[in-house]
């Protein structure tokens, strides 16, 4: 009896296609494979979540190099000062203190705001399509990287679905409700974030954030915890640490 083919993606040829240098004919063929393969929609799926994380905590790592150089050069400085030893002892006595104040002191109580802020990233901007691809949708992919949520939420609404992929039909609805999001359209968001199936687990976790910025804590917990509460999800971790900090906030 033959031995089955076990079916692999190909990483380049889904690296190529996140980043829009596929031909039209290359691209319209890839999609339609990615809707008729698991396995494929699942690579690209965990591939372009790689991406937007990458991307997500990219300023996060530029200011930890900045605060490492900082606190290098401070370090470099204080054993300069201590090199007089008139001031050895003085210079001990305040590190004493500190040390002391960091220990002891409590911490700091963050607000709905600040925890909001602690865990919402706006999702890098997807890759503008190669020249020949769909006006409309580049005119969109750009004014989301720009940040022009209203003209985005346009021209992603005025892509023709029976044109495209269900897949590139999933993006759009995502990155159009991160745009109507960030205008506080929350309705509408949560429409958009809720059609975008082929990207579930983003969807999910945006669509938790989107509940506590409107101010529905309860909705916001009750969406967390499915999440939470699915080990495999890419977001759970995240999940289950805003619980723990919703849990600990004082009305």
């Amino acid at each position: 009896m033959a031995k089955k083919d076990i079916y692999t993606p190909d990483p380049e040829r889904i690296q190529l296609y996140l980043s829009g240098n596929m031909s039209k004919a290359d691209q319209v063929a890839f999609e339609n494979e990615i809707d008729t393969t698991p396995q494929l929609r699942d690579a690209v799926q965990e591939a372009a979540l790689a991406k937007w994380t990458i991307h997500a905590y990219a300023n996060q790592e530029e200011m930890k190099a900045l605060n490492e150089l900082y606190e290098d050069n401070a370090q470099k400085a204080k054993l300069i000062n201590l090199m007089h030893y008139r001031w050895m002892a003085v210079a001990a006595a305040i590190a004493l203190l500190l040390v002391a104040y960091f220990i002891f002191k409590p911490a700091p109580v963050k607000n709905m705001e600040q925890i909001i802020a602690s865990y919402y990233e706006v999702p890098a901007s997807p890759d503008i399509m190669a020249i020949d691809t769909e006006e409309a949708l580049r005119k969109a992919d750009k004014a989301y990287g720009d940040q022009d949520w209203q003209t985005a939420i346009d021209a992603y609404e005025q892509i023709h679905e029976d044109s495209i992929s269900s897949f590139q039909i999933s993006r759009i609805a995502f990155f159009k409700g991160i745009s109507q999001m960030e205008l506080g359209k929350w309705e509408q968001a949560e429409n958009s974030l809720s059609t975008a199936n082929q990207h579930p687990e983003q969807s999910q976790w945006y669509l938790a954030l989107l509940a506590l910025k409107k101010g529905d804590r309860e909705k916001a917990k009750e969406r967390l915890s499915a999440i939470s509460s699915n080990a495999d999800h890419y977001f759970a971790s995240q999940a289950n640490s805003l619980l723990e900090e919703l849990e600990a906030l004082k009305e």
